[in-house]
């Protein structure tokens, strides 16, 4: 009975070992399925939201811009009721976006003269090219550019004898008989008679045969015409462009009004999502769509202060060297300020060509060296203080970043690459939030909207 009851009791304590082994595998099982069940739904839901914004992709211009107005709108709102503790919500965003259409008002006012004259100095600016070329700019190259007279030019030989006042004068036309053939009974005296006979040379440069038929001026005469010919129909895109932005400015002003008048309510019918069948996906993506409008939001503050900056300096710069259409460049200025690295290029180009036009290749030449000094300033000075560390970016990166953003998303690539892949590296990868000094809220307090006098 003892053995019985001895295999008994090793086969219990097995039949244990065994429902502990059992009981462990399923709990890694299913924490495996729970942990790949939580991998695809949240994949699921980001693979929705994406696709989402794919089918609203043609939305994006007013969205963003949309997004712009409320955020800067609520920045300066906030500041209002902040010096006027008795200002309400409601009345200082009707008080800002007041400001913002007479600003605006203003700005059309005064700019469209400025772009119309810009316009049309740029179009001279293309009729003068090939004489421009000719008269200053290729002699200038030649003379003070060795690079470029080596280029376009080639050694030469040619023979030289002594005038009548014993100088040497190069010999233009010579008349020699045809050498005599070859004797292979000749012998060193008569290779030394042959060699002294020979005349004395020099060398001297002379432009290439490719460059004396014009090659540069044919080029800039074609573009010339071209541009000429599409004349209308760039002046009707332009006009259509315009048409398009007063428009996208004033759908995207209204509807940032909107959302800031009513956005206790808003924020109160959102925060009901975690309440519906939504509510996965809500808090899924509420919470990164927060923080990236914040990421967002500062990037452009801080971008927009830079341009500003750039834009002043800038300006000064044109106004001292007297350049003509100071407003119209510093509006391009500005506006291209907002696109990293490749804005410096696309701004700089009709600053060039009007200053070359207006003031020669000095001042060319003096405005490359300031624009220069101007991004040097804010890559060296601007960035790291304005920025800070948390959002200090190595250009060769912004660089890659650019050129990947352009390519998969065109102009918004430019404009929202940088602070994506800032985002995803530091709030998705290293989830370091600590870095701009988020508070969200995602459930507002119950506070009773104003009431609407």
């Amino acid at each position: 009975m003892s053995e019985d009851s001895r295999d008994k009791s090793m086969s219990d304590s097995e039949l244990k070992r065994l429902q502990v082994d059992i009981a462990r595998r399923q709990a890694t099982f299913w924490r495996f399925v729970s942990v790949t069940g939580s991998v695809f739904s949240k994949a699921l839901i980001w693979g929705v939201f994406f696709g989402i914004l794919w089918i609203l992709r043609d939305f994006f211009a007013l969205v963003f811009m949309t997004f712009v107005f409320s955020f800067v709108s609520t920045s300066i709102v906030r500041s209002l009721m902040h010096h006027f503790p008795k200002l309400k919500w409601r009345m200082g965003v009707i008080c800002v976006f007041s400001g913002f259409l007479v600003l605006t008002a203003a700005v059309v006012w005064l700019a469209i003269p400025q772009v119309k004259q810009g316009v049309w100095q740029l179009k001279e600016t293309i009729q003068e090219l090939p004489a421009k070329w000719d008269k200053e700019i290729d002699p200038w190259l030649y003379d003070h550019v060795g690079v470029y007279r080596r280029l376009v030019s080639e050694e030469v030989e040619i023979p030289i004898e002594e005038g009548d006042d014993g100088q040497p004068k190069p010999i233009d036309d010579q008349d020699e008989s045809p050498p005599p053939p070859a004797d292979d009974s000749g012998d060193k005296a008569t290779a030394s008679v042959d060699q002294a006979d020979k005349p004395a040379t020099r060398t001297i440069l002379q432009r290439k045969t490719f460059w004396e038929v014009d090659k540069v001026r044919e080029f800039l005469n074609d573009t010339q015409n071209e541009w000429l010919q599409n004349v209308p129909n760039v002046l009707r895109d332009v006009v259509t462009a315009i048409a398009a932005v007063f428009s996208l400015l004033f759908l995207s002003l209204l509807f940032s009004f909107l959302i800031l008048f009513d956005l206790q309510s808003l924020r109160l019918e959102v925060a009901k999502l975690e309440e519906t069948k939504l509510a996965r996906f809500y808090k899924e993506t509420v919470q990164n769509i927060v923080q990236f409008g914040a990421v967002l939001g500062k990037v452009l503050e801080a971008q927009a202060v830079i341009a500003l900056v750039n834009t002043a300096l800038t300006a000064i710069a044109l106004s001292i060297l007297g350049v003509p259409n100071v407003g119209f460049l510093s509006l391009l200025v500005f506006v291209c300020g907002f696109i990293p690295v490749a804005g410096v290029f696309i701004s700089s180009v009709p600053v060039c060509l009007i200053g070359l036009f207006s003031g020669g290749i000095t001042t060319m030449l003096i405005l490359i060296g300031v624009i220069t000094a101007i991004h040097f300033l804010e890559a060296y000075v601007l960035n790291p203080r304005i920025m800070g560390a948390a959002l200090h970016v190595n250009p060769v990166l912004v660089l890659i970043i650019l050129v990947i953003g352009h390519h998969v998303m065109g102009i918004w690539g430019l404009l929202l690459g940088v602070p994506i892949c800032y985002y995803f590296f530091t709030h998705v990868i290293k989830r370091e939030d600590k870095e701009i000094g988020l508070r969200v809220r995602l459930k507002p307090r119950r506070i009773k909207p104003d009431k609407a006098k």
